[in-house]
């Protein structure tokens, strides 16, 4: 019997699927896949063990993407995107499956500063609404961000 933990691992390719089928571009997809894997994980307890995780995820990942172009379009930010490439390897999706899940190992390991300010840079929030949601100087939730990424390229080996 797997663990709700492997069973969303194993499922990160759909999630990153139905993630770049929505936004095209591969690194916005992968980090759509990481949030959708991060909010199945803190939201374990709302998940009906009765049905399959694979929906499930892809849901959330659905959800996360459209949230994306939401917010892009409400701020005007538009990123050009590159041409979609009909050559996606599998071990391409293979790396980005385990880096991801090695972060996600690493992330509760984060100092809690770090991670609440990472979580929202990865939201998409600037600098200046990390600093005054969290009641911080600038250049503060900068270092915030900068650390708690570097640390996880440092324990990920990214």
């Amino acid at each position: 019997m797997h663990s709700f933990q492997t069973e969303v691992a194993d499922n990160w390719d759909a999630a990153f699927s139905v993630a770049l089928r929505i936004l095209v571009n591969r690194e916005c997809a992968r980090d759509a896949a990481q949030e959708a894997t991060y909010l199945a994980l803190r939201y374990e307890h709302r998940f009906d063990p009765a049905r399959a995780v694979r929906p499930w995820l892809a849901t959330i990942a659905r959800n996360v993407a459209l949230s994306e172009v939401r917010r892009r379009e409400r701020y005007g930010v538009f990123v050009e995107m590159p041409e979609r490439s009909e050559l996606d390897t599998g071990l391409e999706r293979f790396e980005a499956r385990e880096t991801c899940v090695a972060a996600l190992r690493e992330f509760p390991k984060l100092r809690p500063a770090y991670r609440r300010a990472l979580t929202m840079k990865c939201r998409g929030y600037q600098y200046r609404e990390i600093a005054l949601a969290l009641r911080i100087p600038v250049g503060t939730a900068q270092t915030h961000v900068h650390r708690a990424q570097r640390e996880l390229r440092a324990a990920c080996r990214l």
